[in-house]
């Protein structure tokens, strides 16, 4: 068998593979953009030094609370706790460990919605943020 007759071959089977995975692809659906989630801010508390209990707060499903403070401040802000409490006394935080302190700009997923209250320990000013996140809108996401 020539050369040219073994490429046409293999050309064709690469061909033929090449239809296949397009049928396949196709047949699987189409491909849609993945859209960031719209978050919406629910609770916003600033505060300088510790805080025993803020004012309660109702979260949805699906939320994240996020901090932030300038720990090359004059105050030299440092933030060693920050705790959220839900309306039956489960509580959960973010913890300083030696050599790891709490970082500014910093966050975390909280997935079961109810009321709380938040807890400080620090010294020097600092800002908590919750933000609720809404499921994406399927129409708009083309789903």
């Amino acid at each position: 068998m020539s050369n040219n007759k073994k490429l046409l071959i293999a050309f064709g089977v690469a061909m033929a593979s090449f239809a296949v995975v397009v049928a396949i692809t196709l047949s699987a659906g189409t491909l849609k953009p993945i859209l960031p989630q719209p978050e919406q801010l629910i609770f916003e508390i600033e505060g300088e030094g510790s805080l025993e209990s803020s004012q309660s707060f109702q979260a949805p499903d699906n939320w994240q609370l996020r901090w932030d403070f300038d720990g090359h401040d004059k105050y030299a802000t440092v933030l060693d706790m920050i705790r959220w409490t839900n309306s039956e006394g489960k509580s959960n935080e973010v913890v300083a460990m030696h050599r790891k302190p709490i970082r500014t700009g910093s966050g975390v997923y909280i997935g079961q919605g109810g009321e709380y209250r938040l807890s400080v320990k620090g010294k020097g000013p600092w800002r908590i943020r919750a933000y609720r996140f809404d499921p994406l809108d399927k129409t708009a996401s083309g789903q």
